[in-house]
């Protein structure tokens, strides 16, 4: 009888350790998914935060390549040789920067958007053995004179700088004070300005 005892031990436990192993595995594998689950998720939240930072770059990127708002700042040169009378404004038709769009290469003129501190400069090139005498004009008053004399066959310019505090609908331009030769173009001759930043 003890042998019959001996023996069926092993049958009765061998089920119920079967059950043990077999619910061991399938808890191990749930657990798994579980993780596998939950890394998934985590992986997505984290391409979730990825796409946003590339978002955000790219938006840097776009707003560096962009003047700020309300920037004034122009850049333009004369193309052509050109004689002018006394006080006639000289224009400077091939616009570079614009950004404002307060210069008007149609008659040359600079009309000020807003009140405020402004930077502006030119440099006028006379062709061989000419004088010219220019200056900058604020409303068609003379601020800053410049001049130039080509000698001995050869050219000379002019040029100047100024820092302006003007008010809005102010109108600046480049002038001739009198009555001389060629002014020379072919980009030579030019004229700009900004708003300084407050």
């Amino acid at each position: 009888m003890f042998c019959y005892i001996i023996f069926l031990i092993p049958v009765l436990i061998g089920p119920i350790i079967g059950q043990e192993h077999h619910c061991s595995k399938f808890h191990y594998e749930e657990k798994l998914l579980e993780k596998m689950i939950r890394m998934e998720m985590h992986l997505e939240e984290m391409q979730r935060k990825l796409n946003m930072l590339e978002q955000k770059a790219e938006d840097s990127d776009v707003l560096q390549n962009q003047p700020a708002k309300g920037t004034v700042a122009f850049f333009a040169t004369a193309n052509s040789r050109k004689t002018y009378g006394a006080d006639e404004t000289l224009v400077f038709e091939n616009v570079v920067t614009n950004l404002g769009e307060a210069y008007n290469p149609a008659n040359g003129i600079f009309t000020t958007p807003s009140t405020g501190m402004f930077v502006f400069f030119s440099t006028v090139l006379g062709s061989n053995d000419v004088e010219l005498w220019n200056y900058i004009s604020v409303n068609n008053k003379a601020v800053a004179n410049f001049n130039s004399h080509g000698t001995g066959g050869r050219h000379d310019s002019g040029t100047v700088t100024t820092v302006l505090q003007l008010s809005k609908g102010d109108e600046v331009s480049i002038k001739n004070s009198q009555s001389s030769g060629n002014t020379y173009g072919e980009n030579y001759t030019h004229f700009g300005g900004f708003r300084l930043v407050n």
